[in-house]
């Protein structure tokens, strides 16, 4: 359910995807489709990860009376987080963090530790990368951010840009390559007009979908959750968004 279709669930071979497109917003329309999908297929069981998509899965539980799981991917304790009777956090601070809450003394919580498998280097998409890099710029320390562009990642990412400018003005050269698939035109707008030719913004399919394998291009990477122990897997120095702060912290 969203604006447009993910590309990382359309381009899998594993199992079967149903899009419904609520980006001319019809609440009660999208929720009449889901409902009769999940009727016709009979579904047991709804598993949202992530609370807005709890949020459909609790009207649709309520409807047709099935099982609900949570998982909290990771990310910030938060003062208020929706209930579930079956919660599953990827990290060890979440888990515990809930743990102590009083409303969830009654929950199945569940420890699953986020892991990764080992990625291969995808070698042609490599050098494709490196000829859209000017000539000048290939030997220079090369920082990447991998991220949807969204509102929800822009002060991350515009930590890093600030990091890169301060380094570029300090005579440290270096460049920053941002790889995403753009939900927010507003923010790719902003970056453009700052005119650093030392800034790419790369929003191709060919390098958005597992932009992971090509991480091996760069020197130093700004992750959170699975990006960042992907890059760490490839030995990359580590930089991780901080709440409070203009740049990010060195890990």
């Amino acid at each position: 359910i969203g604006t447009q279709k993910s590309k990382a669930l359309i381009n899998q071979d594993f199992f079967n995807v149903t899009f419904f497109d609520s980006s001319n917003f019809s609440f009660f329309k999208v929720y009449r489709q889901v409902n009769l999908y999940c009727l016709h297929k009979k579904i047991d069981v709804i598993h949202s990860f992530d609370s807005l998509a709890f949020l459909w899965a609790r009207l649709l539980s309520n409807k047709i009376k099935c099982k609900l799981v949570l998982t909290k991917c990771g990310g910030a304790n938060l003062f208020y987080y929706p209930f579930c009777s079956n919660t599953i956090c990827y990290s060890l601070e979440n888990y515990k963090f809930l743990k102590n809450l009083k409303k969830y003394k009654e929950t199945q919580l569940y420890l699953i530790t986020n892991r990764i498998s080992e990625i291969p280097d995808d070698e042609i998409r490599i050098k494709k990368l490196n000829d859209l890099i000017k000539k000048e710029h290939h030997n220079l320390f090369k920082f990447l951010r991998i991220l949807r562009i969204s509102s929800y990642y822009e002060k991350s990412l515009m930590q890093l840009i600030d990091l890169v400018q301060k380094l570029n003005s300090l005579k440290v050269r270096c460049i920053l390559i941002i790889i995403g698939t753009i939900d927010d035109q507003r923010i790719v707008d902003n970056v453009k007009r700052m005119k650093l030719d030392y800034i790419y913004l790369i929003n191709e399919d060919l390098f958005t979908i597992n932009a992971k394998e090509v991480i091996n291009y760069v020197d130093g990477v700004l992750g959170t959750g699975r990006s960042f122990m992907e890059s760490a897997s490839k030995s990359k120095i580590l930089l991780s968004p901080i709440s409070q702060g203009q740049f990010p912290m060195l890990i």
